[in-house]
């Protein structure tokens, strides 16, 4: 793992959450080498997607593959344009898009990374405000809090519970902020890679209604807390390049940037 790898195993547990009009069955494709998978291709509906291959792997005979695999599939959804990633310290990926016709764009998401070799203090947290673990029964106003945060229609609260019961998500580490009626306010997930030692916060929000009161402070520094003792020694969190609050909130939680990736757009 590094900070230029588009997907922690937190990032891939989260998007296979069911979702209204997505199918992981008809939206991803696997690359096998000798019976491993070394790479996959994942359509992001309606416009987007995303490709990664294991360091193993001859890129410029894979990654050619699954770009054309996704920009039919971009074409077979009737998309105007297709829109993919690439770090700006990769060349390959570069040189790849570019020669295809694709356009680097301006819109891009900061990897910002943080150690956590020593405890975290605990910061002080409004009054009548509490910081927990998430529980069944807080997926209903969790889902709201989500929905309010990203500006989004509300996810069934069965897309939430189906997310509690997969592999990779830990009680321990799904952090939440309530109000004194217990009402959620703002979310910070956090996931760990064990083999790697990684965590990663996502989705990480707070209602717009809960904003600017030092809640998200106090709960980004628990979540990496609980990162710490479940065995992390670094976190990553993958804000918009265009979202100031959130990066001017994760330097002040003591991450520091350390990769850029960037959109590539092609007209189909």
């Amino acid at each position: 793992y590094g900070p230029a790898v588009t997907f922690h195993i937190g990032d891939l547990h989260w998007r296979l959450r069911p979702q209204p009009g997505r199918s992981p069955e008809r939206d991803i494709r696997l690359w096998y080498e000798k019976d491993q998978l070394s790479a996959f291709a994942w359509f992001d509906s309606p416009d987007s997607g995303d490709l990664l291959c294991h360091p193993r792997v001859e890129r410029d005979i894979v990654e050619p593959l699954l770009l054309e695999w996704l920009e039919c599939e971009a074409r077979s959804r009737d998309a105007s344009d297709f829109t993919v990633g690439a770090f700006s310290s990769d060349k390959i990926r570069a040189e790849l898009l570019t020669a295809r016709g694709y356009q680097k764009q301006l819109s891009f998401l900061h990897h910002l990374q943080r150690s956590l070799d020593a405890p975290l203090s605990a910061i002080a947290i409004a009054e009548n405000y509490s910081i927990s673990t998430t529980t069944v029964a807080d997926l209903s106003s969790l889902a709201i809090a989500i929905s309010g945060a990203f500006d989004s229609e509300p996810k069934p609260v069965s897309t939430y519970e189906a997310l509690c019961s997969g592999r990779f998500y830990r009680h321990d580490l799904a952090i939440v902020v309530k109000t004194a009626k217990g009402e959620v306010v703002a979310f910070y997930l956090a996931w760990l890679d064990e083999q790697n030692r990684v965590g990663l916060l996502e989705p990480v929000g707070c209602h717009p209604d809960y904003q600017r009161l030092g809640l998200a402070s106090a709960a980004v520094n628990a979540a990496l807390e609980a990162l710490r003792v479940a065995g992390a020694q670094t976190a990553v969190v993958y804000p918009a390049g265009d979202d100031s609050a959130a990066c001017s909130l994760y330097k002040k939680c003591g991450f520091m940037p350390v990769a850029n990736d960037y959109d590539w757009t092609i007209a189909l």
